[in-house]
């Protein structure tokens, strides 16, 4: 649907290696909020100082189901369970916490209980949905064990969908530069709206000016934060938004070095053709840090970034222990990562310093299979 995903790269030697809201039914209220700045880019060199990634963990994940992963477009972590979406495949895998794999739903095709694409995947205690844009549905699956549990005409196109609950939704939608706008979106105005289980409005956020676009789209628009949400569009530069249960959403900034000039009026092209800073994907925020897709020019990376200090850390040019690898979700206590069917890259990152798998995540990846990395971070303030 028009989706761009800018890759997450590693430093360049590793590289080479490897507001306003409207409530419906009430009359408008305004939201107006200075950004609060509270990341901003470390000084070049400056990378992240031992002590606050406390460990990082390896899951070799179980040979599974009819296919294997290709990519990793979501990832979300329960106390049971981690839950896998490949976008490009059309497929969900779920695995206990220690890479066991539980179950597939791989159900590409137009029957009952099928899909179309996944655009997007969310996950509740009781249920994953799977946004289908292409069929227009909104279709939920058991989490207990992935069978089909009913579906919803969807009245509106989306990117993305995340929810608070099974009765309680988010969703985003912002007309990007290089696709056309579809007219029955166009008449929301808004670039994130909240619904019942039945789909029905019941609030909108970010009002949207008449023909406004993006100038491109992401991998993700929402991440979860504990029990919150984060939403990001490049439309709004180096803003993000915060949503909670209730209240209007809070708007925070990171501060780049050298930021694209005039927020968001640049093109794709503009912006791959100049040295500017900008965020390529949805801030990832768990336990007082954060991991940030910093893109620059045609080129980016992730970064970690910690909130007592508020800055967003360099990555090493010379050694991998303390770099984010493919991260993809989060934890409690810090963030998921990945390696998928590369084992040259595992090898090159723990000659460079990166924690040892054992011996089956050596095994698993020789065999093109998948990796996670957990990364249990410091709790804040605390570097022992």
């Amino acid at each position: 649907m028009g989706k761009m995903m800018t890759a997450a790269v590693l430093t360049a030697v590793l590289v080479a290696l490897i507001g306003c809201s409207h409530r419906q039914g009430v009359a408008d209220t305004t939201y107006e909020r200075d950004d609060v700045a509270i990341f901003s880019e470390a000084a070049e060199g400056d990378t992240m100082p031992d002590g606050l990634i406390r460990s990082v963990r390896w899951i070799p994940l179980e040979a599974a189901g009819q296919q294997d992963l290709s990519e990793i477009s979501e990832l979300t972590a329960t106390d049971s369970m981690i839950v896998i979406c490949d976008r490009r495949k059309a497929l969900i895998q779920a695995y206990s916490t220690s890479g066991r794999f539980l179950y597939e739903i791989n159900r590409k095709g137009q029957g009952p209980g099928d899909y179309l694409e996944i655009a997007a995947m969310t996950v509740t205690p009781a249920s994953i949905y799977v946004l289908d844009n292409f069929a227009s549905k909104l279709l939920r699956y058991s989490i207990a064990d992935g069978s089909f549990a009913g579906d919803s005409a969807l009245p509106f196109l989306a990117w993305d969908i995340e929810a608070f609950g099974d009765d309680d939704f988010l969703f985003t939608f912002i007309p990007q530069q290089t696709v056309a706008p579809s007219g029955a979106v166009e008449g929301t105005g808004y670039a994130v709206w909240r619904t019942d289980g039945d789909l029905k409005i019941t609030e909108s956020y970010l009002p949207l000016e008449k023909d406004a676009t993006e100038p491109f789209g992401t991998s993700r628009y929402f991440a979860r934060a504990g029990n919150d949400i984060i939403f990001y569009s490049p439309k709004y530069g180096g803003s993000y938004f915060l949503f909670k249960r209730g209240g209007d959403p809070e708007r925070y900034g990171v501060v780049l070095t050298n930021p694209v000039p005039d927020g968001s009026g640049k093109t794709l092209d503009e912006l791959n053709g100049h040295d500017w800073h900008f965020m390529s994907a949805t801030p990832l925020v768990a336990n007082g840090y954060a991991v940030l897709d910093i893109a620059q020019g045609v080129s980016g990376e992730q970064r970690f970034a910690e909130e007592s200090t508020g800055l967003v850390y360099s990555n090493s040019t010379s050694w991998a222990r303390n770099i984010p690898v493919g991260i993809v979700g989060t934890t409690d206590g810090g963030f998921i990562g990945h390696i998928s069917d590369n084992y040259d890259q595992y090898r090159n990152l723990v000659e460079f310093g990166f924690q040892r798998g054992d011996p089956a995540v050596d095994s698993t990846l020789r065999d093109g299979g998948t990796a996670l990395i957990v990364y249990e971070m410091a709790r804040p303030g605390n570097r022992d």
